[in-house]
C-alpha cells in the first residue's frame, strides 16, 4: 500500500461525463444496440475490485417504464457479473424491493424524502443505489444512509472483502428564486458524515471507493479543490 498508513481512496465523479442514458433508455425499442450503449456509458473497471459499474439511471422505475431499466441491469449483470452497481438517480419512493430485484445481488437504496408530489411525468427525483454481490453477505453492511432533499449518499462496508463503497448524488445548482436550491454548502454535512463513517469503519488496508454524480463539473478532485458555487 505503500509507504503511508492512509486508505487507498478512488474517487469517480459521474458528471464527468456526458450523459446518454436518459435518452437510451426512454427509446421504446429496448434492443442490442441500446443495451451496448448503456454498457459504454457505466463505469466499469478490472481491478483489486474486479469489476465494477456505475450509472446515472435517470429513474430506475418510472410510469412509463415500469420494468425496462430494470430488466437492462439484469441483463448487464448477468453477462458482466461487476461485483457491485452503483446507480444515481434512481427516482425510487416507497418501491418494493421485488420491483428492483436482481438475482444474486443485494439492494441498499437512499431514497430521497418525498418533498412535492409526484408530478405528471411519474417521476420523483434524485436518490441513489448500490446493488451488492450477495456471495458478499453476511459481512457486508449498510454504514450510513443521508438526505437533505437535494444531496443523498450511501456507503456500505464489507468487513471480508475489506471495501468500503459510498455512492453519491447531488442535484444541479439552482437559481436563487427556485425553493430547492443545491449549493457548495448543501455538500458540508453529507461529506461530514462520510467522513465520519469512513473514519470508523476502515483502516489502512481498506479499499474505497466513492463514486457518484456530483455535479461539480471543474472541481479538482486532486488538489481538493473547486470554485465557491460547486458548478462553476
Amino acid at each position: 500500500m505503500g509507504e503511508t498508513d492512509e486508505p487507498k481512496w478512488h474517487v469517480v465523479d459521474k458528471s464527468k461525463n456526458n450523459n446518454k442514458i436518459e435518452k437510451m433508455a426512454n427509446k421504446s425499442n429496448m434492443n442490442k444496440k441500446t443495451k451496448r450503449g448503456i454498457r459504454r456509458e457505466g463505469k466499469c473497471k478490472e481491478n483489486v475490485l474486479k469489476k465494477y459499474c456505475q450509472l446515472n439511471v435517470q429513474g430506475l422505475i418510472t410510469t412509463n417504464q415500469p420494468q425496462e431499466k430494470v430488466e437492462i441491469l439484469r441483463d448487464l449483470m448477468n453477462e458482466e457479473r461487476p461485483l457491485f452497481l452503483a446507480l444515481t438517480e434512481t427516482w425510487l419512493y416507497e418501491h418494493k424491493e421485488a420491483e428492483v430485484h436482481i438475482e444474486d445481488y443485494t439492494i441498499y437504496r437512499k431514497d430521497r424524502p418525498l418533498r412535492r408530489e409526484i408530478g405528471r411525468r411519474g417521476r420523483h427525483v434524485g436518490g441513489v443505489a448500490l446493488y451488492i454481490d450477495s456471495s458478499w453477505l453476511p459481512d457486508s453492511k449498510e454504514i450510513l444512509g443521508y438526505s437533505n432533499s437535494v444531496v443523498d449518499v450511501l456507503a456500505i462496508y464489507s468487513r471480508r472483502e475489506n471495501i468500503l463503497i459510498a455512492v453519491l448524488y447531488r442535484q444541479p445548482e439552482r437559481k436563487e428564486s427556485e425553493e430547492y436550491r443545491s449549493t457548495y454548502k448543501d455538500f458540508v454535512e453529507p461529506l461530514q458524515k462520510l467522513e465520519e463513517a469512513i473514519a470508523k469503519y476502515s483502516n489502512p488496508e481498506t479499499e474505497i471507493q466513492i463514486l457518484g454524480d456530483f455535479n461539480m463539473p471543474k472541481a479538482d478532485w486532486d488538489l481538493g479543490k473547486h470554485k465557491e458555487g460547486a458548478d462553476s
